[in-house]
């Protein structure tokens, strides 16, 4: 926790990165990230993307198993749809 303890100039970074100690503590990756964006400074859209997606998930777990209930829902339609017309052609 000490090395990803530094400070951060970038006001964009620094927001992003300002989730409280205690989601860090939860994850290893986000400590990655983090670890990763003070080492090199920089990083990807797609590292950014999931960093966000995986902190609102450890922050609010109760809306990331509605959400992830929903994906499932709908992948199961798709692949329902896509066997009925596999059948019919």
């Amino acid at each position: 926790m000490k090395q990803i303890n530094q400070p951060i100039q970038d006001e964009t970074f620094k927001k992003m990165f300002d989730i409280g100690e205690k989601l860090y503590e939860q994850s290893s990756f986000l400590r990655s990230v983090k670890s990763n964006y003070l080492r090199f400074g920089s990083l990807s859209e797609k590292q950014i993307e999931t960093f966000k997606r995986v902190a609102e998930e450890l922050a609010n777990p109760a809306k990331a198993e509605t959400s992830d209930a929903a994906g499932e829902k709908e992948a199961t339609k798709a692949g329902k749809k896509a066997k009925a017309n596999k059948l019919s052609s």
